[in-house]
This record gives structure tokens, C-alpha cells and sequence, in this order.
């Protein structure tokens, strides 16, 4: 009788995982600290419940998925700076009374980038300024914002003329219009104190704080 139960406890967890569908959707690079993100669509066209979704340490439940594509991002943790394999994911379903388990594997053949942890540097990060604030840029002629007004130029193309001020002040005049452009930065390694790895995490500060 026993031995009854349990077997079909393991057919109901099969059947309950079987026909369930995982496709990639995308990934972001992450930090030490934090990991990467892993998002991919699940759905189960019989409907399934209570699933867990593991990847290294880290683990997600789903309560109920069915033929409506469900996005997931899970978080995964606990790796090194570097570049990895997206590691795989495992699908296991303990339903419905969670004495046994049934588990698949997906593996996407992917690679994320994991970033020092950003370690602060105030006095570095301020020396790269040249006495201006890391968000400042500058203005130069361009088409995107309006800088000024001036006088037609012998030369120049009258479609350039603005004739709604012409209308006002029966003159040629021409807006001119400026863009924004980002400061350059140049940052050396070695300019970091520390060791090798304090050097980089002092470094992955100054190049967040200058995007």
C-alpha cells in the first residue's frame, strides 16, 4: 500500500512537470556582490503547479504556470569577477505532497560578464574632473537644442532664414542651435591604490560613476 502511494506521487510530479517549455529571453552582466539576472519565458500548455526553479544557490517558486508564457528573472549569485557560462537551470516539482521529487535540466549556451564590486575612491574620482562636476558637458553647434539667434550671412542658405523673425523685424536671422557632448576621461590602473584587486574595484567605481 505503501509503496502504491509513492509511486504515484512520483507520477504525479512527472506528469505535472512534463510538456513544461523554457525558452532564453536575455541576461545583464552584474557585479560580485549581486550576480547576474537571468530571464527566460515558461509556460506549460497543461498547466503546472508549485515548480521550483533552481540556478547555482539561488532559487525562485512558481506557484502555478499554464499555456500563457510567464517571464521569469532570477537572480544568480556567488560568482567571481569574469566572464562565465550562463550556469543551467533545474526545474523540479515536489507536487503535490512534496515527498517526491522529478527535476529536468535547460542549459542556454550563453556567457555573462561579472564587474569588480565598485569600491569608493572620493579624492580619485574627484582628480579626474579638472575642477568640473563629472555630470557637466559642454555646448558645441549642432541641431538638437536652441543656442542663439544672428544675421544672415552673405552665403549661407536662405532655408536657414527663421521667417516667423523675419515677419517680427523684416531681418535675415538665423537660429542657431547647439548639442551636448560628453567629457573625455582618461583612467589608469595604476594610478589606483591598494592591491591588484582593491585596484579594480577602485577603478569599477570611478567608470560607473562616469557613465
Amino acid at each position: 500500500m505503501l509503496i502504491s502511494f509513492f509511486i504515484i506521487c512520483i507520477l504525479q510530479s512527472y506528469f505535472n512537470l512534463m510538456s513544461t517549455y523554457i525558452s532564453f529571453l536575455d541576461t545583464e552582466d552584474g557585479i560580485e556582490k549581486t550576480g547576474y539576472a537571468l530571464s527566460f519565458i515558461i509556460s506549460n500548455p497543461n498547466n503546472a503547479y508549485s515548480l521550483i526553479i533552481q540556478s547555482q544557490n539561488n532559487q525562485t517558486f512558481i506557484d502555478t504556470i499554464n499555456q500563457d508564457k510567464k517571464c521569469i528573472k532570477l537572480q544568480v549569485s556567488g560568482l567571481s569577477r569574469g566572464k562565465h557560462k550562463v550556469a543551467r537551470i533545474k526545474i523540479l516539482s515536489r507536487y503535490p505532497f512534496g515527498l517526491m521529487s522529478v527535476w529536468s535540466y535547460c542549459i542556454f549556451p550563453k556567457s555573462v560578464y561579472i564587474y569588480p564590486t565598485p569600491l569608493a575612491i572620493t579624492s580619485h574620482c574627484k582628480s579626474f574632473s579638472d575642477g568640473k562636476d563629472e555630470t557637466e558637458t559642454d555646448s558645441i553647434k549642432g541641431s538638437n537644442d536652441f543656442y542663439a539667434i544672428r544675421e544672415h550671412q552673405s552665403g549661407e542658405s536662405f532655408s536657414r532664414i527663421s521667417w516667423k523673425h523675419y515677419a517680427k523685424t523684416q531681418q535675415f536671422l538665423v537660429k542657431e542651435f547647439s548639442e551636448s557632448y560628453s567629457r573625455d576621461y582618461n583612467f589608469n590602473l595604476e594610478d589606483m591604490p591598494g592591491d591588484f584587486e582593491n585596484k579594480l574595484s577602485h577603478l569599477s567605481c570611478i567608470i560607473t560613476s562616469a557613465l
